[in-house]
């Protein structure tokens, strides 16, 4: 019923940012409808394929931890210029690799989804507000 409830309430803060569940992202970083934690701890996964970029915004001693294999780590918090850094090195490396043709996802996440919220919606705003990487 909590979780219910933390749900509904990021939703409605952050209309703008999609969700989307741990199953779903593991179907499209899998091509498989595996369970994600099974997924996660065999030892043959290397993390994301393709048009995929996971961020972990979580602090650093909770990535230490656990985290999606082949995740980035950045903190939700950290200045614009580090977002902005971040979004144009993981533009640019997915444009050179030439089999990828799709648009880039970039998929943040955190215990909760509160502090991904946030920081996909920055993510959002400042691509919208940068010449360079509209």
């Amino acid at each position: 019923m909590l979780n219910s409830a933390i749900l509904w309430y990021i939703r409605q803060k952050f209309p703008s940012v999609n969700q989307i569940t741990t199953q779903d992202l593991n179907n499209h970083l899998f091509n498989n409808s595996s369970n994600m934690r099974n997924e996660l701890e065999s030892t043959q996964v290397d993390g994301p394929k393709g048009n995929f970029v996971i961020v972990d915004c979580r602090r650093k001693d909770e990535f230490e931890i656990s985290h999606i294999p082949g995740s980035k780590t950045l903190h939700f918090q950290t200045e614009d210029e580090n977002v902005l850094t971040f979004l144009t090195d993981a533009t640019d490396k997915h444009q050179q690799e030439e089999s990828q043709k799709d648009n880039l996802n970039i998929v943040c996440y955190c215990s909760l989804g509160y502090r991904s919220s946030i920081l996909a919606q920055r993510m959002d705003n400042l691509v919208e507000s940068s010449s360079v990487l509209s």
